[in-house]
């Protein structure tokens, strides 16, 4: 859970391992990962985070498709992910 938002099953398989630290093994959420846990906030520094993670090659089309797993189907939700693709892919018009 990332500020009260399950992660979906899937999330383990993108992530990247960072190293081993004694017994602790370090991994890193992948970038869709990331944008996707931010939306749900999307102010100041998440929009930063948001945009960082943006430049890693992930579509629109990629994060309207995780938007499911995700389960972004609140009013509030949606318009924090429409915001977050115009704001970061130029487009005019998100449904």
């Amino acid at each position: 859970m990332v500020f009260n938002n399950p992660l979906p099953s899937g999330y383990t398989s993108r992530a990247k391992d960072v190293g081993l630290f004694g017994a602790l093994t370090v991994m890193a959420m992948d970038p869709l990962d990331v944008v996707m846990t931010k939306i749900a906030r999307a102010e100041g520094k998440d929009m930063e985070d948001i945009r960082a993670c943006a430049a890693h090659g992930y579509a629109a089309d990629d994060i309207l498709k995780a938007a499911g797993d995700y389960r972004i189907d609140t009013p509030e939700l949606r318009n924090n992910m429409r915001d977050v693709l115009r704001g970061n892919y130029i487009l005019e018009s998100v449904e």
